[in-house]
This record gives structure tokens, sequence and C-alpha cells, in this order.
């Protein structure tokens, strides 16, 4: 899925850098901003799983701030969540120096990261 961009806009983490540092109320409203968000989204049934500054952009003409890249997020469950957001164990056997010790493409689609095909 595809989203607008503001036209002028900077991640979190680049719209810190390129300020040094902000002042109190702009980093609280900011931050009540993506409160904000995060309560429209569990309201939604919809967790991020993956909230951090390069996730976060910032509309430079409005100030703005929209959370994105939802490529981690889940469905709330009342249930503990048992896999992690991110599949760091499948890249590393991918990335096993030995070729005997990488998996097959079978193996890849037998993967039970590759198995859940619930999409936030």
């Amino acid at each position: 899925m595809v989203l607008e961009r503001p036209e002028r806009c900077q991640d979190l983490q680049h719209f810190i850098r390129a300020r040094r540092f902000l002042s109190e109320e702009v980093a609280r409203e900011l931050f009540r901003q993506v409160l904000e968000a995060v309560r429209h989204c569990t309201s939604c049934g919809v967790l991020h799983r993956d909230i951090k500054p390069q996730n976060i952009l910032v509309d430079l003409a409005t100030g703005q701030a929209k959370l994105i890249d939802f490529g981690c997020g889940t469905y709330l469950q009342k249930t503990a969540y048992t896999q992690f957001a991110d599949c760091q164990d499948l890249i590393r056997w991918c990335l096993s120096v030995h070729s005997l010790d990488r998996p097959s493409l079978e193996d890849l689609f037998c993967d039970p990261w590759m198995q859940d095909t619930h999409l936030p």
C-alpha cells in the first residue's frame, strides 16, 4: 500500500538532527501527535510494532507528524505475541557463510514467518 508523502517533509530523526535539538513545546506537540496516532491505530485494532524516529514523518510546512511504515504491524490480540516483528533469524539463515547451511527455496516457503499471511 502506498500513501501520500507530504512534499516537504523529513523523518523525525533527520528533523531533530537538522535542528540539533527541539524546544520542549515542539517535542511535546510531536509526542502528542504520535500518541494520538497510536491511539487511533489501537482503536482500529492495529499494533504498529516499529515506532522509531525514522517511521515518523514531519511535514515541514505544517508541523504535522505522520506515523508510517506498518510493515511490522499486526492486529491486536488478547493473547501473548509469540512471533517477533522482524525476520532476523530467517535473514541470518539466508546469510550463512557455508552454502550447505543456507535454506533452500522450499525451506524459505515453509518458514513460519512466511506462513503468516495476516496483513495489518
